[in-house]
């Protein structure tokens, strides 16, 4: 009875913050999309990913997005089966995770965009990861671009936008 008492207030305890992905979307209305393309070096070989985002639905509590994707690995492509994906409005705060932001101006294929910058960094499982995402309130999901950087990947992962509309 104690241990459940006590997982209890634990949980209630947790920090509930607003979802950056979550207001993001929340300006737009269902049918909005964006496109981005993902680029990584999986050890000398090239993995380039087009993933499009498209808003379903959008209420108070989540967002709900389908998600298409399209893999090209050494010059074979792969449809990857269409997902839903629900982007809830409040997500836990995750301890021992450092976090910046500022603003700047990013231009991606010859577009300015004005973002804020967001940088993480955290160690999960005992591997350090830096994460710095570039968000415009513009772009359904805000994502322009991001980048990932850790220990296990030879190159930063990087993640541009490739087209939007806005409805």
């Amino acid at each position: 009875m104690m241990l459940a008492i006590a997982t209890l207030l634990t949980l209630a305890a947790q920090e509930k913050v607003d979802n950056p992905q979550y207001d993001a979307w929340k300006s737009c209305k269902p049918g909005s999309w964006v496109k981005h393309k993902m680029v990584m070096d999986a050890g000398g070989r090239m993995i380039e990913t087009e993933m499009t985002s498209t808003l379903l639905e959008i209420n108070p509590d989540k967002a709900v997005l389908e998600m298409k994707t399209v893999m090209n690995m050494g010059g074979q492509k792969m449809d990857v089966p269409v997902q839903k994906k629900d982007v809830e409005a409040k997500m836990e705060k995750k301890e021992g995770t450092t976090f910046s932001e500022k603003v700047e101006e990013i231009t991606v294929d010859g577009k300015a965009y004005k973002c804020r910058a967001y940088t993480f960094e955290q160690v999960e499982k005992g591997q350090a990861m830096k994460v710095t995402g570039w968000l415009c309130a513009d772009v359904p999901g805000g994502m322009v671009k991001s980048e990932i950087q850790s220990a296990q990947l030879p190159k930063p992962m990087q993640l541009t936008i490739v087209g939007f509309e806005k409805k």
